[in-house]
């Protein structure tokens, strides 16, 4: 049966990739290569976008947590039903990629760049990043409520999604600061890969391991 310290290397490993994925933060940075932005500029901008997505996968994630929690009280059966849940969702995430739920970021073009169309673009790219929460955590914490609980499958949430928000934060600084060309080769589908590995895991343990 899965605990509290497998559910939350889980949800750490999803939170770590989902925050290095470059369709994250490269728009990000070439708005601030295209307004000339300082590196605190940067980092006050990365701050609100960061927290911004974390937020709405915490409350994605929290509404996971209660229902798994919920179901808990149904059945005793619960921790095997949510492990084949997790275990069929990433299934549908490895054969349809389109089902991973992220969009893809695009930087604005502004061929006469002006303080109207800077305000426009960076709101557009923290939007975007809010309604882009991850998926793969909101499962894994779903598990978590099944088997633990609500509350501490919030703190797995929240954790993960503070892993998320600090990752997205010194990436785009790291490839401000001269690491773009190697952080930007990093595969988008090693966050899908390593999604998945982290649910089967965990569904794994959730359906054949024991209830205590």
């Amino acid at each position: 049966m899965a605990g509290f310290g497998q559910f939350l290397s889980a949800g750490i490993l999803i939170g770590f990739f989902h925050g290095v994925v470059p369709n994250h933060w490269i728009p990000l940075l070439a708005i601030a290569r295209t307004y000339g932005w300082s590196g605190r500029k940067l980092l006050s901008r990365v701050a609100v976008a960061a927290l911004s997505h974390a937020g709405a996968t915490l409350v994605v994630a929290g509404a996971s947590s209660l229902a798994g929690s919920a179901l808990a009280h149904l059945t005793e059966t619960a921790h095997r039903i949510s492990g084949v849940l997790i275990l069929v969702l990433a299934v549908a995430f490895l054969l349809v990629p389109s089902w991973f739920g992220h969009r893809h970021i695009h930087h604005p073009e502004c061929p006469h760049p002006s303080s109207q169309e800077e305000k426009a673009a960076t709101a557009t790219v923290i939007g975007a990043l809010v309604f882009s929460p991850c998926h793969g955590l909101a499962s894994i914490v779903f598990g978590a409520g099944t088997s633990l609980g609500w509350a501490p499958a919030f703190l797995v949430a929240f954790l993960s999604t503070a892993v998320t928000a600090v990752t997205l934060m010194a990436t785009v600084l790291l490839g401000f600061y001269g690491f773009g060309k190697v952080l930007s080769r990093v595969p988008e589908a090693i966050e899908r890969a390593a999604t998945i590995i982290a649910m089967v895991a965990i569904g794994s343990l959730m359906l054949f391991g024991s209830q205590h």
